[in-house]
This record gives structure tokens, sequence and C-alpha cells, in this order.
């Protein structure tokens, strides 16, 4: 009885979300006109891209992966972030193309972790 009665609400709250977020009328796509010049010089292009990722965590310490930092360091004067993905990944630590992994937390067979 109680899960009933509080489905009605949750129900009437989302048919409203429903009704409110759904367009009543046909919309008709805004048109845009984008021109390029290629005889004329706007002058040097400000770098915006200072933030870079990538997923092999092990590429990090690697040759060539210390050179593509230093690299993306040099880009521009502002500092180059980097976010390193599968930090926390469970494995051996081998290199791979995806799928990375540096075995800092592990759970053993007993219920405590390990770092």
């Amino acid at each position: 009885m109680c899960h009933r009665v509080l489905s009605r609400p949750i129900f009437s709250a989302f048919a409203l979300l429903l009704l409110v977020g759904h367009p009543f009328g046909s919309q008709v796509p805004e048109s845009v006109n984008v021109q390029v010049y290629f005889d004329q010089s706007e002058g040097p292009i400000s770098p915006i891209w200072n933030f870079f990722g990538y997923d092999e965590p092990n590429y990090t310490y690697a040759p060539n992966g210390k050179k593509l930092l230093g690299e993306l360091a040099a880009l521009a004067p502002a500092p180059a972030y980097v976010r390193v993905h599968n930090l926390l990944t469970t494995g051996d630590g081998s290199a791979s193309l995806k799928w990375g992994s540096t075995n800092v937390y592990t759970e053993l067979d007993d219920p405590r972790s390990h770092f």
C-alpha cells in the first residue's frame, strides 16, 4: 500500500517533466552562414588546448611519455594539465593500448584492501 501511495507523486512529477520539456510545435532550425577567407590573416591564434588526457598511466614515466609531456609543456606559456586515466586499475602494471594498470589498489581474499 505504501509503495503505491509513493509511486503516484513520482509518476505525476515524471509526467509533468515530460510535458514541460517536450516542444509543442515543430521547431524550424536556424540557418547559419559561415564564411572563411583563406587570403586574410587575423593574427596569431591563442592556444586554448592546455588540457590533455590519456588512458595508459605507465606511459607517463616511459621515455616517450616524458618526451611528450615536455612537448606539451612547450606548446604555450600556460601550464599544460594532464589527466591520466586508470590510475587505480588493478592489474600487473603492464602497458596496454587502452587499459593500463598500476596495481595500486587490490582486494585480497579476505575483506581487507591492499594499497
